[in-house]
């Protein structure tokens, strides 16, 4: 067993992981945030590790509270300017997971207060779509741009969309902010707030996204 397989099993180990596809991902535990929702995709392609944490935790953090170096998630052989492949590694994760997020939204129907999610929650739609009977949420950037989509179940389970960008994107509801904007982490939170108070309400999907979503809009 080389090195590199050693280290992927270890991280694998450390974060609870469970396969997710059948592309060979997985989707663990983020050692670098409290929340013990499996949100660390974590993949071995063409003799490298990807870890991506949805949290938007960073990579520098996730590596320090595993214990292990950049370079370990290379082979030897191309261990060349790590930080800089890794970088580059994720900018192209995130252009394709954009592509693939635009697809599927554009693909989906519009949802409807009665999916049983909803119902359970008390609350509309907000212009949500609906893919294979669960609830779809986009994730805009600070230029409004699609970067990714997360899945609601009829029970409340969430997932989302692999491999893309989460640090700073947001779903608004009730349009453009004049004077007060509310962040919350969840779309049923959020919905509440809307409904209940009125105004401009901003998703930022967990925790960690609060401050960089304020910061982007």
């Amino acid at each position: 067993m080389n090195k590199l397989v050693q280290t992927f099993r270890y991280i694998i180990e450390r974060t609870e992981a469970k396969l997710s596809s059948g592309e060979g991902q997985y989707s663990g535990i983020c050692p670098a945030h409290h929340d013990k929702s499996p949100s660390l995709s974590i993949s071995i392609i063409q003799g490298r590790i990807l870890l991506h944490c949805h949290a938007g935790c960073d990579i520098n953090q996730i590596l320090q509270e595993l214990g292990i170096k950049m370079q370990d998630l290379f082979e030897c052989s191309s261990v060349g300017k790590p930080a800089l492949q890794y970088e580059n590694e994720n900018k192209l994760k995130y252009e394709q997971a954009g592509s693939r997020a635009k697809e599927i939204w554009d693909q989906s129907t519009q949802a409807t207060d009665d999916h049983p999610y909803l119902l359970s929650k008390k609350v509309q739609n907000h212009g949500l779509k609906l893919s294979e009977g669960k609830l779809v949420v986009p994730l805009y950037d600070e230029n409004s741009v699609l970067q990714s989509l997360q899945f609601i179940s009829h029970t409340g389970e969430k997932k989302f969309l692999g491999g893309g960008r989460t640090k700073g994107c947001y779903y608004p509801l009730g349009g453009v902010p004049e004077k007060t904007l509310y962040l919350a982490e969840g779309f049923a939170t959020a919905a509440t707030i809307q409904e209940t108070v009125g105004g401009s309400v901003a998703i930022a999907f967990n925790a960690n996204n609060l401050k960089p979503v304020a910061i982007s809009l």
